[in-house]
């Protein structure tokens, strides 16, 4: 993936899961997993999670420091999740997780499927002081994402 870098545009992908995504015995709510570019400093990554609709009050995101800028070239970006943990990857190495231990905000397994999701996005004014503003007169703006691929939780690799 190469992300936007512009301010005001959002370049993301993510697992989702709303109420049509209703899993055999799930509660048919939003759940999210995200990993998430803010166009105007691209030196991080943004991750967030989401449960049941609720982001625990917005307590999830979190800012990783990259050692690189993300929209000169591109990397490998990952996501494992289980019943019990996420974890985020970047370029085959782990740059964080979290478990059912610290968090009890985890989407599980038995509660939806979800599904992935890849798009670019322009901030609403409301948002701007986190994500900046976006002006329309600049036009247009572009991510790229290449080399996607799901594996099984067994086959899973980074």
């Amino acid at each position: 993936m190469k992300p936007a870098a512009r301010a005001g545009v959002v370049s993301s992908f993510f697992l989702f899961a709303s109420p049509y995504d209703i899993a055999p015995n799930g509660n048919g709510l939003h759940h999210e997993i995200d990993i998430e570019f803010l166009g105007d400093n691209t030196n991080f990554m943004q991750i967030n999670f989401w449960r049941n609709g609720e982001p625990a009050a917005g307590e999830n995101a979190l800012l990783i420091p990259l050692q690189f800028d993300a929209a000169l070239d591109f990397h490998r970006y990952g996501i494992r999740w289980s019943s019990g943990k996420i974890q985020w990857y970047v370029d085959g190495l782990l740059v964080h997780q979290v478990d059912s231990n610290n968090s009890p905000h985890i989407p599980t397994t038995n509660e939806s499927n979800l599904m992935t999701m890849m798009n670019m996005w322009a901030t609403h004014e409301d948002i701007s002081v986190w994500a900046g503003e976006f002006d329309p007169a600049l036009g247009a703006a572009q991510s790229y994402y290449k080399d996607f691929s799901y594996q099984t939780l067994k086959q899973c690799q980074f």
